[in-house]
């Protein structure tokens, strides 16, 4: 749901660019919902850090945008990690379409896995919550929640009310056992080298989800 602001808002909301796609230069960027400007666009569609974008792929989505490195200025970069790469149906080079959007925060979440049944604590919930806390959603998306040490792919099946949103403080989070069936998100492989700083929280969520039921 898109919430204005400001007069102006309709104004700045139809505002677009064509940027290229670039690879994260951060490895702790990896996971984080967002993707990083050509500081020279960000000014250019008066963003500021934790706006969000709506990207034109080969799927819609949106993030977080916050301004990239000083070397970035002049290249009409956009850098985005694999995650959003995937749910903007891009790759590195690619050139991709964004406009700025304000987004409302979601009332519900749903959530549930791609492939394979799991199983979840009681609280895991909370815990995606916590992880996701200001995250951009659209239907269909893909996001990815560490545990041991690989991720648990999760597809966004709905939101309430609208197609998308960010995951506030007042979101309910529902995370489902059984996959479901919707337009497959093909996500590039993710390493563990790719997952960087997200260590510690692999580690604390050990004990919050169990394998899924293919590897009892």
């Amino acid at each position: 749901m898109v919430r204005k602001q400001n007069p102006g808002d309709d104004e700045r909301e139809s505002r677009d660019v064509t940027l290229i796609v670039a690879d994260i230069i951060k490895q702790a960027d990896f996971g984080r919902g967002i993707v990083r400007l050509d500081p020279e666009i960000m000014k250019q569609l008066d963003l500021t850090s934790g706006d969000y974008l709506r990207i034109y792929g080969s799927r819609v989505t949106h993030c977080r945008v916050m301004p990239s490195v000083s070397m970035d200025v002049g290249t009409r970069y956009i850098r985005m990690d694999k995650i959003v790469k995937g749910n903007a149906g891009v790759r590195t080079g690619d050139k991709v379409r964004v406009r700025p959007v304000d987004i409302g925060e979601a009332s519900k979440v749903v959530l549930a896995p791609q492939d394979h049944m799991i199983r979840v604590a009681p609280d895991f919930h909370t815990w995606v919550k916590r992880r996701l806390l200001d995250f951009a959603v659209t239907k269909g998306d893909v996001v990815l929640i560490p545990i041991f040490q690989r991720f648990i792919s999760l597809i966004v099946v709905s939101l309430t009310p609208g197609t998308y949103g960010k995951i506030g403080p007042n979101t309910i989070i529902e995370v489902r056992e059984s996959p479901v069936e919707l337009a497959r998100v093909v996500l590039p492989t993710i390493t563990y080298e790719d997952i960087g700083g997200l260590r510690e929280e692999i580690q604390r969520i050990r004990e919050m989800v169990e394998l899924p039921l293919r590897h009892p």
